[in-house]
């Protein structure tokens, strides 16, 4: 005997209704809402940068005085010759909420945001526009954090920060008057990450000893890109159209995957025991990579260069696996003893010795320096340490 089914969808709902039925109604009661805890405002009070929350004294148009949380309603216009904001309290964010602070002429005695006394701390300022501080776009001190700030048409460093600092998702621009230093400058163990500097007369981006430089662009900068105290990382970077060396590094630096184009001195200047990985450097003014005693220099892409593909400055340096072009003085120029010189690919580099095959025509140096460092053979397949030369 065939049995009658019910539909899926019947029997789910049907056992389901009295579940629903002993919910109660989902309207809400009558009368009005009641306030059931504090609102954001009262967890984290936010005060109004104005001319009543935060006055002006001296040269400055507003102060903020005593730690907390403050925040733009609009643009703020400074006039011409006065400073913007002075802090003089630890422990404050200023959150500009995507307004702007200007001044109508680049004074150069003119700041943006500075803070006073320097012992001051762990300031935050975010979100927002200044343009035209002649005397600094933000001047923080150490433990602080810069973030999505825009700094353009200054006279001196855009952002500038203490020690244990972080910059990220900022831009400097502009920054082409006389006394300009740096884009952005950075105390000991800070970090500037994902940020972009532009046509500055000094450096791009300067940072201390035990900084992390992540992600950034530095183009058309008249001093060095990128500079960096010892025992630094400088990995991810563009840097490009630079008036001198592309990125200059203390000793014990990481130097990974950066892309350096058209400088007009070294692509990357490194002191002793760095580490030079990964890294595209073409179009060099001078020589591409350069590096002092204890230095490894392995998988970069070398192309386009004036001078020399790897100038090794002192002893027992390593130079593996990288690919090197177009280097019209020839790949190596090493100028110290107990060198390693393995695997690499040369091709259309010249020298003022030897012919193609013969490792006088990719590497100078003094003959007695040469017989003191390992040089792996030329185009010797059955060698695991062999340079291809073509």
């Amino acid at each position: 005997m065939l049995m009658h089914r019910m539909p899926a969808v019947t029997v789910l709902a049907a056992c389901a209704a009295p579940a629903f039925a002993q919910l109660g109604s989902l309207a809400p009661p009558a009368g009005p809402v009641i306030d059931t805890g504090p609102n954001l405002r009262e967890i984290e009070p936010r005060t109004i940068v104005n001319e009543t929350n935060t006055p002006s004294g001296g040269n400055f148009d507003f102060i903020i005085s005593t730690p907390g949380h403050y925040v733009f309603d609009g643009n703020k216009s400074v006039e011409a010759g006065r400073d913007g904001i002075l802090i003089t309290a630890s422990d404050v964010v200023l959150d500009m909420n995507g307004f702007s602070l200007t001044t109508p002429l680049a004074i150069i005695f003119a700041s943006g945001i500075t803070i006073s006394p320097e012992s001051e701390s762990n300031v935050t300022v975010r979100n927002g526009t200044l343009r035209n501080f002649g005397d600094g776009g933000v001047i923080l001190p150490a433990n602080s954090l810069v973030e999505n700030v825009k700094v353009f048409n200054g006279f001196s460093s855009g952002i500038t920060a203490g020690d244990n600092s972080t910059v990220r998702n900022c831009l400097v621009s502009g920054n082409t008057g006389p006394d300009t230093i740096h884009g952005i400058l950075v105390g000991d163990d800070s970090r500037v990450e994902s940020c972009t500097v532009k046509t500055t007369q000094g450096s791009g981006i300067t940072c201390g000893e035990q900084g992390q430089i992540l992600g950034n662009t530095v183009v058309d900068t008249q001093a060095a890109g990128i500079n960096v105290g010892d025992s630094s990382r400088v990995v991810g970077n563009l840097v490009e159209n630079i008036g001198t060396s592309g990125v200059i590094a203390g000793a014990a630096c990481f130097i990974s995957d950066n892309t350096v184009r058209n400088t007009l001195a070294f692509g990357i200047r490194a002191d002793m025991r760095a580490r030079v990985v990964g890294n595209h450097v073409v179009d060099i003014g001078t020589s591409s990579i350069g590096v002092d005693q204890g230095s490894t220099v392995s998988g970069n892409t070398i192309s386009e260069v004036a001078m020399f593909g790897i100038v090794i400055f002192a002893s027992d340096c390593t130079a593996d696996g990288n690919s090197i072009s177009f280097c019209d003085s020839g790949a190596f120029n090493i100028g110290a003893d107990l060198s390693r010189i393995t695997r690499n690919d040369v091709s259309a580099s010249g020298g003022t010795a030897g012919a193609p095959g013969d490792p006088g025509f990719y590497i100078q140096g003094n003959p007695a320096i040469l017989t003191r460092s390992f040089i792996g053979p030329t185009n010797d397949l059955m060698s695991p340490w062999t340079n291809v030369v073509d």
